[in-house]
This record gives C-alpha cells, structure tokens and sequence, in this order.
C-alpha cells in the first residue's frame, strides 16, 4: 500500500480553526491534576507525548498514581476531514529521523502532546497503592487537565532508577518499585516475557543513518509500560461489562510451531519438555526456559522461535483475550495520539462515562482496516531497516564479521551480525568442503562425508561477499 503523507485543504482549513487555548468552562468541567507532580517518559527523539504519569502521596500513606493520556478526542470530532484521515492512516509510521503522523503535527506535536510546563487537557486514569505496592480497589477514571513537570527521556530515568540510594527523584524510585511488583505478579499470571533487544539508527546532524545499535529493555520501559499495561486493562475492563468496545486479543500459540521447538530443546539436551499450546502452565514453562543459565548462549534463538510460534495479535469486537500477556480482557486506550483505535476507544468511554451517544455500527469493519494497515506498516518498517542495515554495510563489503547463525532454509543459512548490524545469507552453493543436508529435527545442516554441523545459534564468523539494495539481499561466505 502506498503511504499517505500530505493533508488535504479541507484537513488544514479545519486545522486552523482549531483554539489552542482551553477555555476556563472546559476546565471546570475536568478533574484538575495541575497541582500533581507530573512527568513524561519518552525516547530521546520523540516529539509527540501521548501519556504521563502522576505522583501523590496521601496522608495515610498510600500512594495515588494518575496514568493521563491525551485528550486526542477534544480536538478531533467523529466524521471531520481529519477524521477521516486519521482512520485511513490507522497509526503514525516511525521511520530512522522521520515520522509519518497519523494526524497533522499541529495536534500530534503541539496541542494535544503532553508538553512540560503547558496545561493540556487528558483522559485520565487514577488507581492507589498501599505501602506494600498492592493496587487498592480504589478508582477514578474521567476526563481532567494536567501540567507535566518535567520531560524524562528513558536513559535520564534509568540513570535516576540505578541510583538506588538517591533521595532526588525519590518519586521515580518508588513508581519503579510498584511497576516491578506489577512486572512480577504479571509473569506469575501467565504473561510471557518478550524482553527482547531491538535496533536503533544512530543519525547524524543531518538527520541521516550512520550506525545501527542493538537497544536493549531498560528498567525505564518496564516502568513505563507496566502502568500503561494496567490503564489498557481497567479500561477493557470497563468496556466489556458494557458490552461495547474494541479489544487487543492474541491467540494461542500454533502447535506446529511449538513442536518444532520442543525438537530443538531436546536437541539442546531439554529432553523432558514437549510444549503444547493447551497447556495452561505454558507461558511460565517458556519464561523458565528463557531463564536457564544452560541455554543463555541460545537465548536470542530460542526468543526468535517462540516469537514465531506466536498469534499475531489483532484487533476484534469478539474478545477471546490476550495469551502473550495472560489478560482476560484487553485494549489499546494509552496512544491516542499515534493509534486510531485508541482514540477509538477514548470516544467509546467517554460515552460510557458520561452518558453520551456514540455509532458503534461500523467497528467490525474498523477492526479489519487496523489488521490490513497494521500489517502494511510493519512490512515497511521491517524493510526499511534492513534497507539501511545493508546500506551502511555496503563499504564493509569483503570484510569478516562475527554472527550467530539465525535461520536454515533449503536454499541455504541465514547468519545475524553480532550488535545488530544486519543479516544475511550463505547459500548452500558456497559449502563447498562437504555434501550437506538440512536435518529439519536438529535444526542444522550436516555434511554428509565429515559430519560437520552448523547448527541454529552456533556463533560463526562471515565475510560479506555483495549487497544488493534492490532486492534488500546480502550474500555472505564462512571464513
């Protein structure tokens, strides 16, 4: 699908008749948390701040956290021109240095972006938590107007978190305690840990590509996103007794898939363990496995399996819950800004809240549009950084890198670069010491004469042979 990255007239004319300033009879009408210690926590490079978080201590002690999302729904009416738009882009797309948003920057970065030091108004939800960090009963859930004190990036609060002894910030300490007893108590439910490294561009003044990293999971994400999990569950919560809403469902795993791996395990010397999507005790059989000491040198293979053994999670009017994180009932309610069933979702409570009237006829139809989008942009996005992977690579061409190998097929062995650097293939053409087959069971290729193995996650070291950039394609030899 082609992407849409320009706004019609109509969209800008609405755009400027938007006020930026919140009128003094909206604010009376919200809950006023401008007197909360309150921050965001984003990455270094972004500009649009869908959430926050807020801090309050009460006098018996118990703490009162406010998770406030922005108020996108203010701004933007049911059926306008930036609606409709914002529907058919479904999501902001994220490219290295560039960001196609699903709504007009004016609203994206300005006024509904939860900004330092700038009233905004918000979609907010406020939960406690007793002095052993076990969330209460208590609840709140309404529109309100925020004042974010401070803007974190996720390095500058990871830093504050390893300060363990630090009494500035002690707030953030405390949030991090609670997100961990969160983190924790989730795993034990049946929710799976996918604590799995990514790649970032590192970009130049000009905004280009000049190095790709691995970034690893920061106790910084883990904060953030177990409250943002928590504010996304209360709401599907919500919605489900009122039998209206949109929900995040996963299913479970593909058996197939799963016996796959179980054959890889036996081979890696689990031989006790046959895995079987039915098995209720499944997700923390797969985070154990992901914890042993033994299998830690295959652990971003065994991560790459399991991933592949995974529903892909969708959205649906039917909701049959979320396995990966092990939730009854599930929903997108914390990026308004960047996700159009979020916003969805935001008009969807509202009118639950407050009593109002929204058509809901047409979400089944909505759901299959976010599926399409959804896996359009991630084809993209996929294709974009092994483009800019292969594209940094290409002077690199004839020199010997270290890898793990990371994929057999038929037509030869895909190898990863170590530090994420990119991947690419040997083919079985360029194995020229020896006759080797494919032994699907033990996931490696064997010769035929010596018996020489290479097997899945065996570390190997490679030279890049060519880089085509038109096929996204980079052929490489073992040394």
């Amino acid at each position: 699908m082609s992407l849409r990255n320009s706004f019609s007239d109509d969209i800008n004319s609405e755009l400027s008749k938007i006020d930026t300033t919140i009128p003094e009879k909206e604010i009376t009408k919200r809950r006023d948390f401008r007197d909360k210690l309150t921050f965001t926590i984003d990455p270094d490079d972004a500009k649009d701040f869908d959430d926050a978080i807020s801090f309050n201590l009460l006098p018996n002690n118990n703490i009162e956290i406010g998770i406030h999302i922005a108020d996108v729904s203010y701004y933007i009416q049911q059926d306008s021109a930036i609606d409709k738009e914002a529907f058919l882009r479904a999501f902001s797309i994220y490219f290295p240095g560039k960001v196609i948003p699903m709504i007009p920057e004016k609203l994206s970065n300005l006024v509904c972006s939860l900004r330092p030091n700038e009233d905004k108004l918000s979609f907010s939800i406020v939960v406690q938590f007793n002095t052993q960090f076990k969330m209460l009963e208590n609840l709140w859930m309404g529109k309100g107007i925020v004042n974010s004190n401070k803007r974190f990036t996720y390095e500058e609060v990871e830093n504050i978190i390893n300060l363990k002894d630090s009494k500035k910030y002690k707030e953030i300490q405390i949030l991090y305690k609670i997100s961990k007893n969160l983190r924790e108590k989730r795993m034990r439910s049946g929710s799976i840990d996918f604590n799995r490294s990514d790649i970032k561009c590192i970009l130049n003044n000009d905004m280009e590509p000049v190095k790709v990293i691995e970034k690893k999971t920061l106790k910084a994400h883990n904060l953030v996103e177990e409250f943002m999990l928590i504010a996304n569950k209360l709401v599907a919560n919500k919605l489900s007794a009122l039998r209206q809403s949109i929900y995040r469902i996963h299913d479970l795993p593909n058996q197939e898939s799963l016996e796959e791996l179980s054959l890889y395990l036996k081979h890696l010397g689990e031989t006790s363990i046959n895995l079987n999507s039915r098995d209720k005790n499944l997700p923390n059989t797969i985070n154990n496995l992901l914890k042993k000491d033994d299998l830690k040198a295959n652990k971003k293979i065994l991560q790459n399996l399991i991933l592949r053994s995974m529903s892909k999670a969708s959205y649906s009017r039917k909701n049959i819950g979320h396995y990966g994180l092990g939730f009854k009932k599930y929903t997108h309610f914390t990026s308004p800004i960047r996700r159009y069933a979020d916003l969805l979702i935001h008009r969807i409570l509202n009118a639950a809240i407050y009593n109002s009237k929204i058509n809901i006829s047409e979400l089944d139809k909505q759901c299959v549009h976010f599926a399409n989008v959804e896996k359009s942009y991630t084809d993209i996005e996929r294709k974009t950084n092994k483009f800019i992977q292969l594209k940094l690579l290409e002077k690199s061409i004839g020199q010997t890198f270290k890898g793990l190998i990371s994929g057999l097929t038929k037509w030869g062995i895909y190898v990863e670069l170590e530090d994420g650097a990119g991947e690419g293939l040997v083919a079985i053409k360029e194995l020229k010491d020896d006759n080797y087959y494919l032994n699907e069971a033990k996931k490696s290729y064997v010769g035929r004469k010596s018996g020489k193995k290479f097997q899945l996650g065996q570390e190997v070291s490679v030279e890049i042979k060519k880089i085509n950039l038109l096929k996204n394609e980079m052929d490489m030899v073992f040394v």
